[in-house]
């Protein structure tokens, strides 16, 4: 690698970390009256897709930040939207910094980890490995239509799923995210695992790859 990879490599962090701050103090501003009201929307768009209608095993995330809120979606009272569903929360794994799951319901425990985020409470052999999910719904600070996310910088999302990147079809990737956050092109690093489809208050985005 030579000076002129390296200083490519440092424009291309010091731009993506100004990035960060700026969608991140975007999302901040939001009202928790505006946050809710997004929120709802994002979780209709996702409610009526396919990819959410036919899957079984889904996790989802404890917003922080301002994220966007998914978790109205397991608490949807209509029998008919989540018969035979089973909702996730992910766990922190200290060891590889990747993400295993638990499963959750309104009576469970929740404890928090070194990011103050709540985890569910429960015994080992419950938690389940990324593979075993149909659909996964993901926070992100940024995203593109081609499907690329710009997370918080800690690549636990990327290190869980890596293996899609070998053509796995399971679980499909649903970034959840509000209108704003879109920004017109990310580059897209080796690491990173890319996006099926994006939720918005506005829009459900099906990604399309060349």
């Amino acid at each position: 690698m030579n000076l002129s990879d390296n200083e490519n490599m440092q424009r291309t962090s010091d731009d993506k970390q100004a990035l960060r701050k700026s969608l991140r103090q975007q999302r901040n501003d939001l009202s928790s009256t505006l946050q809710q009201e997004k929120s709802a929307s994002i979780v209709l768009h996702i409610s009526h897709s396919s990819a959410y209608v036919s899957a079984k095993h889904i996790a989802v995330y404890s917003p922080v930040q301002g994220e966007a809120d998914p978790l109205p979606l397991a608490q949807l009272r209509s029998f008919a939207a989540n018969n035979n569903k089973q909702f996730y929360l992910p766990i922190l794994q200290g060891d590889n910094e990747s993400l295993l799951f638990a499963p959750f319901s309104s009576e469970s425990e929740f404890s928090e980890n070194r990011f103050s985020i709540p985890e569910p409470v429960c015994n080992k052999d419950e938690l389940i490995t990324g593979d075993a999910l149909d659909l996964v719904l993901m926070p992100l600070l940024g995203f593109d239509k081609q499907g690329n996310r710009l997370g918080m910088g800690g690549g636990f999302y990327d290190r869980t799923f890596e293996f899609l990147k070998k053509k796995t079809r399971k679980p499909l990737l649903i970034g959840v995210a509000y209108s704003f956050q879109e920004v017109a092109s990310l580059k897209a690093e080796y690491w990173d695992v890319p996006l099926n489809y994006i939720a918005t208050e506005s829009h459900f985005i099906s990604v399309r790859r060349a």
